[in-house]
């Protein structure tokens, strides 16, 4: 009598070994998916954060500009709260004031941002949402400013009030005070 495999043993090994390597596989493929998915998540953060740190900007430039603008003038009339309340705009990485015009957020490699020109396939999508007085108290002058980015694909994401087609949504909200 010869040792060896007989057909039906080489089949269950076979099997065996199959359900073990796709479920290997499975693992790896959730794991690059779950990947990018963080990335895309840290990308979108630092995109809301940045937006929070323009209307920042926006409003110290004011203060330093001195008697001129208001500092809550957004859109750089020199006239506070042109914008009606709630105020929905969009910003790139290097605004001055806020903008009427909506634009995808597009790695740009020749800038090193995320700007309206890049041209990576996967864009992101920031509004900047600003309320002022949100509270209704006449003698805290503030403004509530929401910065929100969404990505992905086919989705219902309400970004800053506005309803976007982007499947993901991040909102970073901060409280602005006129202390100087």
């Amino acid at each position: 009598r010869e040792r060896g495999f007989t057909l039906l043993e080489a089949i269950v090994a076979i099997f065996i070994l199959l359900v073990g390597t796709t479920g290997a596989m499975t693992l790896i493929s959730r794991g690059i998916v779950g990947l990018n998915i963080s990335r895309e998540n840290l990308i979108a953060t630092n995109l809301a954060q940045e937006g929070l740190e323009i209307i920042h900007n926006i409003r110290d430039d004011n203060w330093l500009a001195g008697a001129g603008p208001a500092w809550n003038d957004w859109d750089g009339d020199n006239i506070a709260d042109n914008c009606s309340s709630p105020c929905t705009r969009f910003v790139l990485w290097n605004s001055s004031n806020v903008e009427q015009a909506p634009f995808d957020l597009k790695w740009n490699n020749f800038s090193g941002h995320y700007d309206n020109v890049g041209v990576s396939e996967k864009a992101f999508y920031r509004i900047i949402n600003i309320v002022d007085n949100p509270d209704g108290d006449p003698l805290t002058p503030d403004v509530r400013v929401m910065s929100t980015v969404g990505w992905g694909g086919d989705g219902s994401c309400v970004a800053g009030g506005v309803p976007s087609s982007r499947k993901y949504c991040l909102t970073l909200e901060e409280r602005l005070y006129d202390w100087r």
